[in-house]
């Protein structure tokens, strides 16, 4: 009776009743009457697996994003590379990941996620070190499709994990911190780049683009120790130095207190037939994938176009317009954090990315234009 038409984008008006929405408001960052110890594991739980989270991203977009730095800062005329083979490098890549996907949605609940995550970062970084002494466009796809795949587990494993400890209203922020990771990552191989070019280029008659290949390669496998010593596994299959057996029932508690359901430590066998029936009818695989594909397809504009963009005009030197592909994921930043923030505070994931891809539509309406003032280029450049 008497319900709000706005109610309608309230995700959360049936999980919690009226005493548990008391106890929470948008500017606390833990429940009202959470415990000390609940306070503790949060904290705990953030400093884990949210910092590995952050770091372990930026390594990987930091040699995503480098291939673009790379292509404009001479990668393209030391292998001679001409017509689509910049954009094929780029299509591999995303097949080696998709392809491996299906092998990693095996291994998740059978391999501990800390294992998971260092032996993918250690594929990842090889395969980056051997980017920087390839010869040809051929030798390159190979490298990017190892690549994707090395990377493959990573998004969904970490999206895995963070549903595994954290409540339905936790994860926007983390989610939000998670993603802060890529574009510090994008930002910083621009000012890598600059920096290494500037320093590097041409020492032991090496290119400055390679310099930066060995560089990526370094800061992933480092990270990929980390994963060894920070990842927790799942809380039905923990294996952690810095929790304790209190912690995990309390998270084990919360979780169910909170109606979230963790992660089986037993999962059912893979190649169930009654199992694959049930995902594969389930309409959600469906309307989910299409948003996804379309959403992912949406927000490609912002990096390594805009990098290409920058060199077309002929305006810049090499650091400098390296320098300048840093902007679009700085201001990133901005809008992941008030995007997933307000996702959290509205309690309603469904306006938040509403209101963000309102922006998002008017950047590529001008960008498909294209026959516009060269401001409004960077401006929608710099929203998408």
């Amino acid at each position: 009776a008497d319900r709000k038409w706005w109610k309608f984008f309230d995700e959360y008006e049936y999980r919690y009743n009226k005493q548990t929405r008391s106890q929470k408001s948008w500017w606390r960052f833990f429940d009202k009457n959470a415990s000390s110890a609940e306070k503790k594991l949060v904290i705990k739980l953030d400093l884990l697996i949210v910092t590995f989270a952050i770091m372990s991203y930026w390594s990987k977009n930091l040699d995503q994003a480098n291939i673009s730095n790379a292509y404009v800062s001479g990668m393209k005329e030391d292998l001679n590379m001409q017509g689509n083979d910049y954009s094929n490098a780029q299509a591999l890549f995303q097949a080696g990941t998709v392809i491996f996907q299906i092998v990693f949605m095996y291994l998740f609940p059978r391999v501990p996620l800390h294992l998971l995550f260092f032996g993918g970062d250690l594929i990842w970084s090889a395969v980056t070190f051997a980017t920087a002494f390839i010869h040809t466009p051929q030798q390159l796809n190979v490298c990017r499709f190892f690549v994707g795949a090395g990377e493959s587990g990573y998004f969904i494993g970490m999206h895995y994990l963070l549903g595994s400890w954290y409540k339905a209203d936790e994860l926007g922020r983390r989610g939000g911190l998670f993603y802060c990771g890529q574009m510090l990552g994008t930002l910083t191989s621009g000012l890598l780049q600059a920096t290494i070019f500037q320093n590097l280029d041409g020492v032991h008659g090496r290119s400055g683009w390679r310099w930066m290949f060995l560089v990526d390669g370094l800061a992933t496998c480092t990270i990929a120790f980390f994963a060894l010593y920070l990842v927790p596994g799942t809380p039905e299959s923990c294996c952690s130095l810095f929790l304790t057996d209190d912690d995990i029932r309390l998270a084990r508690y919360r979780l169910k207190k909170a109606n979230v359901t963790p992660p089986s430590k037993d999962p059912p066998p893979f190649f169930n037939k009654k199992l694959w029936i049930k995902v594969l009818l389930d309409w959600r695989i469906y309307v989910l994938g299409v948003l996804d594909y379309l959403f992912w397809n949406a927000v490609n504009t912002g990096f390594s176009n805009f990098a290409l963009w920058l060199k077309s005009l002929k305006r810049y030197n090499t650091p400098h317009l390296n320098r300048l592909t840093s902007i679009p994921p700085a201001l990133g930043i901005v809008w992941i954090l008030l995007v997933c923030g307000s996702a959290d505070i509205l309690k309603s994931r469904a306006f938040a990315i509403f209101w963000a891809e309102i922006f998002v539509l008017m950047g590529n309406i001008i960008l498909a234009k294209w026959d516009v003032a060269e401001s409004a280029i960077w401006n929608a450049f710099m929203i998408s």
